[in-house]
């Protein structure tokens, strides 16, 4: 479900809500969530290799 919510990227395969945010990717995982507003996208893979 989407309200209200612009410029976003969702990957997840559970039911997932989004209500007011704006320009920011959220990812669902066994392990855990990620949520990060897109200005600061080029932490993601810093994050990740570390």
């Amino acid at each position: 479900m989407i309200d209200s919510s612009k410029n976003y990227i969702v990957n997840s395969n559970r039911k997932t809500i989004i209500i007011g945010g704006e320009d920011f990717f959220i990812a669902l995982t066994d392990e855990g969530i990620l949520v990060c507003h897109k200005s600061k996208e080029q932490y993601i893979k810093k994050i990740f290799n570390n």
